[in-house]
């Protein structure tokens, strides 16, 4: 998954994973997250360039880093599933709340 600034973020598949120095993301089936090809695409099966300036981060499944042979599976870091914490929003400060309501 590609998340870019400013934007949605998109799935594509990467021919490689960047490399240091690389100023482009080579990709294709470029995908919204629900699958659907977005607007902007004329050719479902084109290349796309994507400048990394533009990208804020990778999202690469594990499986996916597994079945590349980029890294060992030894090197994959064991990620263990964190339990969703469902926080209630903090109180409002009362002093924030009378300013808003004198304005």
């Amino acid at each position: 998954m590609i998340h870019q600034t400013g934007q949605l973020p998109i799935v594509a598949d990467l021919k490689a994973l960047p490399a240091m120095g690389d100023a482009n993301l080579l990709c294709t089936n470029v995908r919204t997250t629900d699958g659907k090809r977005p607007t902007f695409i004329d050719e479902a099966d084109s290349w796309f360039v994507i400048p990394l300036m533009t990208v804020r981060f990778l999202e690469v499944p594990r499986a996916s880093m597994a079945d590349t042979g980029d890294m060992d599976d030894d090197q994959i870091p064991d990620v263990e599933e964190q339990p969703v914490v469902d926080e209630a929003p903090a109180e409002p400060d009362p002093d924030l709340l009378a300013r808003i309501r004198d304005i």
